[in-house]
């Protein structure tokens, strides 16, 4: 049997067996919907969104080791002002960590959305790490 054929078949019992909703299941099929469309342009934004997570959290490591490069450089200082410092670097680090290891789960999730091997490029040119 062809394609046609089963189309055909389908719709009528569809219609003999009185399913509510007939017309409205024949007129698009299941096949054209837009559903694993939408799926695509959540991956590709939650990709985009752990890309820029990861490059937030190298930065404030940057910003958190050059603070305490410049705490044991010059000022030695002690106490209070120094643990702020250092706790701002762990916290920096563990979120640089986390990041890191939720961006290969985003990049599975897209790919098997359907985001092509250009769309990842794009991506990586766009929210450079």
């Amino acid at each position: 049997m062809n394609r046609s054929t089963l189309v055909l078949l389908t719709a009528l019992a569809l219609l003999g067996l009185g399913y509510p909703n007939a017309q409205t299941a024949l007129a698009q099929p299941a096949s054209l919907d837009n559903s694993g469309g939408d799926a695509l342009v959540e991956s590709r934004e939650a990709l985009r969104a752990a890309r820029e997570r990861v490059a937030d959290a190298r930065q404030e490591v940057e910003i958190a080791e050059l603070g305490y490069r410049k705490l044991t450089q010059r000022n030695r200082q002690r106490g209070e002002p120094r643990m702020q410092i250092v706790k701002r670097l762990d916290d920096a680090r563990a979120e640089l960590e986390e990041a890191e290891a939720a961006l290969p789960v985003a990049m599975e999730n897209a790919r098997r959305a359907g985001l092509s091997p250009g769309e990842f490029r794009e991506l990586e040119a766009e929210v450079p790490l």
